[in-house]
């Protein structure tokens, strides 16, 4: 079996274990995070992988509004290809079982971190910067699915970069405990975390 024959075949499988309402719910998140949550966009984040409450407490926010980082993305793949949308946009038309059936789908899928390159220099000096401000929450290098938040090692550095900037510039909402320790760092260790954590293969 040639390797597009198999993807569509595994796909298949995957997809069979669902209803077609489900289907229709991934089919709209895969667009633009892939059908197993591994996204090729360094803009948006690799969600497979990550605890079921974490997705859905983060689409739950961008319904309600308490999460408005909604930067227009180009969907990749579907029938929707090549179209603009927005995760704002897409949280609005799910219901709470849509955004349970998306959370328990990809939840169950690994997490592949995203092959990048790090500066190792700099990736020392954010390992201890990590340690320092992060490591409580985001344990083991943010790699703890029981933790409920982001998975960090491994993420798009791109992706993290803006987060970070967004959470020290108040454009996004964060944890009370972590947005006036990320508004004490100075640049260049905030560049430093981004490295350490793209650093993980």
């Amino acid at each position: 079996m040639t390797k597009p024959y198999l993807m569509l075949a595994l796909l298949a499988v995957s997809m069979a274990a669902i209803t077609p309402a489900a289907a229709d719910v991934i089919a709209t998140c895969a667009g633009c995070h892939g059908t197993e949550g591994t996204s090729s966009d360094k803009n948006l984040p690799i969600i497979g992988g990550m605890s079921s409450e974490y997705i859905k407490g983060t689409l739950a926010g961008y319904k309600s509004g308490d999460r408005n980082d909604c930067p227009q993305r180009t969907v990749s793949s579907g029938d929707k290809k090549g179209s603009k949308s927005d995760m704002c946009q897409v949280a609005k038309g799910l219901e709470d079982a849509d955004m349970k059936t998306a959370a328990d789908y990809y939840s169950a899928k690994p997490f592949v971190r995203a092959r990048q390159t790090a500066d190792d220099a700099m990736a020392k000096k954010g390992q201890v910067v990590f340690d320092q401000i992060c490591e409580k929450c985001h344990s083991n290098n943010g790699t703890v699915k029981a933790d409920d938040t982001s998975i960090l090692a491994g993420q798009w550095m791109q992706y993290i970069h803006a987060q970070l900037d967004d959470f020290r510039h108040d454009k996004r909402k964060g944890p009370d405990k972590m947005v006036p320790k990320l508004k004490k760092l100075d640049q260049s260790e905030v560049d430093a975390i981004v490295q350490y954590l793209g650093s993980f293969k």
